[in-house]
């Protein structure tokens, strides 16, 4: 039985769909109007553009979110745009659809749909550019696999020595904690973990410390790989929790920037998506439960919650010290699973926690983003 196109898109591939729309509504004025050269979209696994209860695919939201763009008029650089898929007739319809689409986009996009392996395009592009001593432009790339085999840690590790390259991956952890038990998949694992990280995955008692384990030797597989490479600048990583119907975890999407700018816009798209929180997860099954609850991106009218244990957090962080409001900040957005609002910082010191030491008008708690704080 032939293979099909198009198939539903279900609640987690919707969310997953609203972040990647997030971040790209607000990379795109960033890069639009910082870059006057070139900017580069690569989406490694791109479907077929649809489906079948009537969602968009990530190539067609991805172009729509940078054409209809409130900027892109202002930006006279070139943008380009790879889709890559392996299936011929998934690629074919993605091309007619996004023809049919967009019939007349400005010259300065640049878009072409790609039959073939994810891994051998990308890495035929770097040794292309290595070969002719050039850099990649800078590049949002989306790695959306069905399984793990198509997850190379030596090949995303240098890719991310680019400058300012982003990955954004679709981490299927099910797959590896179903097969990681199985020494016959360890050869496809070894493009991943080690031997001896793959017998630490299995020794965890609980599905969901075998969970965290795998994204998190992951992860710090990628880090390591790109430092040994020679990158030393500091590798940020987001996760989020994509559950399935019945409950249990499909996959994370694992995002990896170096770029503090783009930290904050991803984590602020996953904080909204994020069923509570600080919670960066996605549940199918409360989804069926009440439709609709987690449909949208939630806004952050209801912040007495999160602002009070976002609070608590930078409190047992900055006990005791001296510090500057761009320092928590930063702290804020890189080591803690908060988004930063100044309300935090008004809430505690309405309880006498913090002072602010430097000058402010009478009676307002405004803070200056260099301004100096102690927490007492």
């Amino acid at each position: 039985m032939a293979e099909s196109i198009l198939w539903e898109a279900d609640p987690h591939t919707i969310a997953k769909h609203r972040i990647l729309q997030a971040y790209l509504e607000a990379w795109a004025p960033i890069l639009l109007q910082s870059h006057m050269g070139r900017i580069v979209y690569i989406d490694g696994f791109a479907g077929s553009g649809e489906y079948t209860n009537g969602y968009e695919g990530s190539p067609i939201i991805a172009l729509k979110t940078i054409v209809n763009h409130a900027f892109f008029p202002k930006f006279t650089g070139d943008i380009t745009m790879l889709f890559i898929e392996i299936k011929p007739e998934r690629a074919e319809h993605l091309e007619a659809l996004i023809k049919t689409k967009f019939s007349n986009l400005p010259n300065k996009i640049h878009w072409e749909v790609k039959t073939g392996d994810f891994g051998t395009n990308l890495k035929t592009s770097l040794d292309g550019l290595h070969k002719e001593k050039k850099r990649l432009a800078p590049t949002f790339c989306f790695v959306d696999p069905f399984g793990w085999k198509d997850i190379d840690v030596d090949l995303l590790s240098e890719f991310m020595l680019e400058n300012k390259a982003e990955l954004f991956i679709t981490f299927m952890v099910g797959f590896i904690d179903r097969f990681s038990g199985d020494e016959r998949n360890h050869k496809s694992m070894s493009k991943i973990y080690g031997k001896e990280q793959i017998d630490e995955i299995n020794k965890q008692k609980t599905q969901e410390q075998k969970e965290e384990t795998t994204l998190k030797l992951f992860i710090k597989n990628i880090k390591d790989t790109i430092n040994k490479k020679g990158k030393t600048d500091r590798i940020y990583d987001l996760s989020f929790a994509a559950i399935s119907r019945n409950n249990r975890l499909i996959y994370y999407l694992v995002y990896l920037t170096s770029h503090l700018k783009g930290l904050k816009v991803m984590k602020e798209a996953m904080f909204a998506i994020g069923k509570d929180k600080g919670s960066f997860r996605f549940n199918d099954f409360l989804d069926d439960q009440d439709p609709g609850r987690q449909g949208t991106l939630m806004d952050y009218n209801d912040v007495n919650s999160w602002q009070n244990n976002a609070g608590e957090d930078l409190y047992k962080a900055f006990e005791g010290k001296k510090t500057t409001v761009n320092e928590v900040e930063n702290y804020t957005w890189t080591d803690t699973r908060w988004i930063f609002r100044k309300g935090i910082l008004q809430r505690l010191e309405k309880k006498n926690l913090i002072r602010y030491l430097s000058k402010r008008k009478k009676n307002a708690l405004t803070y200056d983003d260099y301004g100096n704080l102690e927490f007492v």
